[in-house]
């Protein structure tokens, strides 16, 4: 072998040696990479399963808060303290995991009744349909296991029911929809009565409450559910009524309808023919008419509501249609000194002329009885 040949096979050995080299350490840094990746892959999987734990963790803590809710509810009662009572109440209105749970309390009697009470309470001051008919429930439940003090508690807290669904879930008690096994007028008179006053009295949404009942009176097929309806006496229902029967020329069931409204505070139901003039349900005069047999009824002639009716007249802002009727109502009280006084001076400062016209012809009809 030559000189040349022996630097060649040299050469070629080098190269494989430097090759073999590179091919070492290059395959130990990726060897190095995939541990790498793989470290921090398993980190991020730990750290992942840790934030999973921690929600879960969190989910059963909140889950416990809800719940120290009903707890605070029942320490707050064993010390007697009003303030932390209502305030427990508050939490528990809006928890509705705490809600059901103080339905199993109401229905166990193996709780304190006052506990049981509170439990009621808070079900009624939710205004939750579901939560009405457990509070019904429990007192009919106490009225069969002759607990009438508990009853009792528990009827007057009907008082308090103040929500749309709730005055709704008192009247598909009083059609026979909710218990149907037990006809309403086999219920205790006292429960009967508060269930009709809850309804009739609610200050929230009167006007929808009336929509409810009608709409609830005219799906009713069963003529002693529709009575039952009507019994309740809540103003803005019945007085819809009264113009249906009107405009049908049916005026035994307007006189009728008419005198369940005594039962009504005088102002609310004052406020509802006022309504349904301003709405135009039926003409100023038919709504006076109509007006007019409601206030013969001597308890209606007081003077809280001739008082009502004079604030309303003179009320610029009020509709006309509404302040119209509320004049030709003054004029049907008996007391007509206190009465006239009042719609001339309506009828001195009015600057609609068709109103000063009906201030008007009720200054006339005053008059006239006078004579």
């Amino acid at each position: 072998m030559n000189k040349k040949n022996i630097i060649l096979v040299l050469g070629i050995f080098v190269c494989m040696g430097i090759f073999s080299i590179y091919s070492f350490y290059g395959r130990s840094s990726d060897i190095d990479k995939v541990s790498s990746d793989g470290a921090n892959n398993s980190a991020h999987i730990a750290k992942k399963e840790l934030k999973i734990r921690e929600a879960k963790s969190s989910d059963v803590s909140l889950l416990a808060d809800k719940f120290d809710n009903v707890a605070d509810l029942e320490n707050a009662l064993l010390a007697g303290d009003e303030l932390a009572i209502q305030e427990a109440l508050d939490a528990i209105v809006a928890c509705p995991e705490c809600l059901k749970r103080m339905m199993s309390i109401l229905e166990d009697p193996s709780y304190d009744d006052k506990f049981r009470h509170y439990a009621a309470r808070a079900l009624i001051k939710s205004g939750s349909k579901e939560g009405i008919i457990a509070v019904v429930g429990a007192i009919l439940d106490a009225q069969a296991q002759e607990q009438y003090d508990f009853k009792d508690r528990l009827v007057q807290e009907l008082g308090d029911v103040d929500s749309i669904e709730a005055a709704d879930a008192l009247a598909s008690i009083v059609t026979g929809e909710e218990y149907s096994d037990l006809d309403f007028s086999e219920m205790p008179e006292d429960l009967r009565y508060a269930i009709q006053k809850a309804i009739r009295t609610m200050t929230t949404g009167q006007e929808e409450v009336g929509d409810l009942l009608v709409q609830r009176y005219e799906n009713e097929m069963e003529p002693e559910a529709r009575d039952r309806l009507v019994d309740i006496s809540q103003p803005y229902a019945n007085i819809y009524l009264v113009a249906e029967a009107y405009r049908s020329g049916d005026m035994e069931t307007v006189s009728k309808l008419i005198g369940t409204l005594d039962k009504t505070g005088d102002t609310h139901v004052t406020e509802a023919f006022l309504h349904f003039a301003e709405e135009k349900i039926l003409s100023v005069d038919e709504t006076a008419e109509v007006m007019h047999q409601w206030i013969g009824l001597d308890s209606n002639t007081n003077m809280q509501n001739l008082e009502f009716l004079n604030e309303y007249l003179s009320n610029f802002e009020r509709n006309p249609e509404g302040r119209a009727v509320a004049a030709y109502a003054m004029s049907f009280f008996k007391d007509n000194n206190e009465a006239k006084y009042a719609l001339q001076k309506a009828y001195d400062h009015e600057e609609n002329l068709p109103l000063r016209e009906h201030i008007e012809s009720a200054l006339n009809m005053i008059d006239t009885k006078s004579d």
